[in-house]
């Protein structure tokens, strides 16, 4: 069998390093992109309930007949 160089290791070595370390920064942006969805989310979430409630204290205040 024939053996491969050691600089030809070092490279497929430092290649899947490299493909390694891109996959945790990818993970890293996904989960600030998954942050920043939930914090959205709840914004909305406490828009609506803020709205709602303004309609009905609204509706409580002022009755129109």
């Amino acid at each position: 069998m024939r053996e491969t160089p050691s600089s030809a290791n070092q490279s497929v070595l430092s290649l899947s390093q490299l493909s390694l370390m891109g996959c945790s920064r990818f993970f890293l942006d996904q989960e600030r992109h998954i942050r920043a969805l939930r914090l959205l989310a709840t914004g909305f979430l406490l828009l609506g309930v803020l709205l709602i409630t303004n309609a009905v204290a609204c509706e409580y205040w002022h009755p129109t007949y």
